[in-house]
């Protein structure tokens, strides 16, 4: 069973080192201990006592019998299978070496694929530039033989070569050397060193990263002689959970009377897990529109449907500042003598904001005139309705374009969110530029200004997404973003 939380649950696997041919076996045991999945390797290792043949024909052999010794169900929802080291090409000196690696990449990629497991996890590239690797993958892994999600095992510390490597530079010359493919995950692995800065660790929250692997080692031991996590480890693995990470514990005590050692770590990974702060209201609203890409509105040149408005309506956070606002400038009238305060709310819509003003109204106390425009005609059908249904005595509805319509009397407050999104695309200089001759001399506007900024960001999902339209145009377009799975590589704007 996945560890419940809000507003999404976890999974955790359990990774098995020793190769076995009673796989239901193992399930048996890996669920009995709580775990949703198994993480086993799919070949045999070479022995140890056998020479090992770089150059030889590749022979496939299987860590269990056949694919008959799980049902396809069990195959794709529990069991997440391991490549065998023969795949990688660190070592492959020679044309006929790097054929053999090449053998064993399509020979196992294309067993693992028959077996439909859940996930395949490929080992990691041990050489720096990692080209023979990714020229394998590009053309076995990526080019449809293999259906099932690819996952390459990157720690975030590598030795190559004799040298310490970041593991997110290995990654990042893999993906680009097979041209950033969205079937392309990362399987990452928590070492017991972590990169020097926490920039370095903030760099894979951009990143596919589909599962962490939690070796045992990496865990300390507290005075009660319980594993947990150094305060880096808990702080980043707290941050990937946020991206919907699956969890995997590699290296844990097997063999019988281990049971209670293994549910150590189990329970500590699943009270981390609870631990996080319940989201806000205003992240619960923004959870669907987390990497989506949302073509900006044009509500001057289109009229807007009544799922947009409602859409907007739900913000728990806008209207309650405009309230806020409004009631703060009414009082300041109020203090200057102001005695009756006309409001115009240009653009109402379906009258949000409206009811801010009359409720900050109410607050203050203050007599006010409102009178409500809107251009959009079904909008207006819906203005006019909640005047009536909700007693709004004092607000008149303007059915006309706030630029040509001309008002009766000037404002002490103008109300508008035609705020728009970077590069304007609501056009408010446009249209409150058209509306400033309705304000009275010592009138105010709601909101008075506003400022866009500009900051580099990094995202491997939407950059896939726009790459996949396929033309310049899409790269140009100014799309509106809930920015979630993303890294800021500067510190200020």
């Amino acid at each position: 069973m996945p560890v419940c939380g809000v507003p999404d649950n976890l999974y955790v696997g359990r990774e098995y080192e020793k190769g076995t041919q009673d796989l239901r076996g193992l399930l048996k045991g890996a669920s009995d201990a709580k775990f949703d999945f198994v993480v086993v390797s799919l070949f045999e290792k070479p022995r140890a006592d056998k020479p090992y043949d770089h150059e030889g024909q590749y022979e496939l052999q299987p860590s269990t019998i056949s694919d008959l010794s799980l049902d396809s169900k069990t195959w794709s929802s529990a069991v997440v299978g391991k490549l065998s080291d023969c795949v990688n090409m660190a070592e492959a000196y020679t044309p006929a070496a790097r054929e053999r690696c090449r053998q064993a990449f399509e020979q196992e990629l294309a067993w693992a694929s028959h077996l439909g497991v859940y996930g395949i996890v490929l080992p990691p590239p041990q050489d720096a530039s990692c080209h023979l690797y990714a020229a394998a993958l590009g053309r076995v892994g990526l080019s449809g033989i293999c259906t099932s999600q690819l996952m390459i095992r990157i720690p975030l510390l590598q030795e190559q070569v004799g040298v310490q490597v970041d593991g997110w530079n290995t990654w990042n010359r893999c993906r680009l050397l097979c041209d950033q493919s969205a079937r392309l995950q990362v399987a990452l692995e928590l070492t017991a060193d972590l990169p020097e800065t926490d920039m370095e660790l903030q760099r894979w929250l951009a990143e596919p990263v589909r599962a962490v692997f939690v070796p045992a080692d990496s865990f300390l031991t507290n005075k009660q002689g319980f594993p947990v996590l150094s305060k880096r480890h808990k702080s980043f693995l707290m941050q990937l959970f946020r991206n919907k990470v699956q969890i995997i514990l590699q290296g844990l005590p097997e063999g019988p009377g281990s049971e209670g050692e293994t549910d150590k770590y189990l329970h500590y990974t699943a009270r981390l897990f609870q631990s996080r702060p319940a989201p806000t209201p205003q992240e619960q609203f923004e959870l669907p529109y987390h990497d989506y890409l949302q073509a900006p509105l044009q509500p001057l040149q289109d009229n807007l449907e009544s799922q947009t408005y409602e859409t907007f309506e739900k913000d728990p956070v806008k209207y309650v500042q405009y309230e806020e606002a409004t009631f703060r400038c009414m009082q300041d009238k109020l203090a200057l003598g102001k005695k009756n305060i006309v409001v115009m709310v240009v653009g109402a819509g379906r009258g949000p904001l409206v009811v801010a003003v009359r409720s900050a109204a109410s607050r203050a106390g203050a007599d006010v005139k409102i009178w409500a425009v809107e251009k959009n005609p079904n909008a207006v059908v819906t203005l006019k309705h909640r005047k009536l249904l909700e007693g709004w005595g004092n607000v008149e509805v303007v059915s006309e374009d706030m630029r040509y319509w001309d008002a009766p009397a000037k404002a002490d407050i103008i109300v508008s969110e035609l705020l728009g999104s970077f590069g304007d695309n609501e056009l408010s200089p446009e249209c409150l530029d058209g509306a400033q001759r309705f304000l009275a001399e010592d009138g105010a506007c709601i909101p008075c200004k506003c400022t866009s900024f500009l900051t580099p960001v990094t995202t491997t999902k939407l950059w896939n997404d726009v790459k996949n339209y396929n033309d310049v145009a899409h790269f140009e377009t100014a799309y509106v973003v809930k920015f979630h799975q993303a890294f800021y590589p500067t510190s200020d704007i």
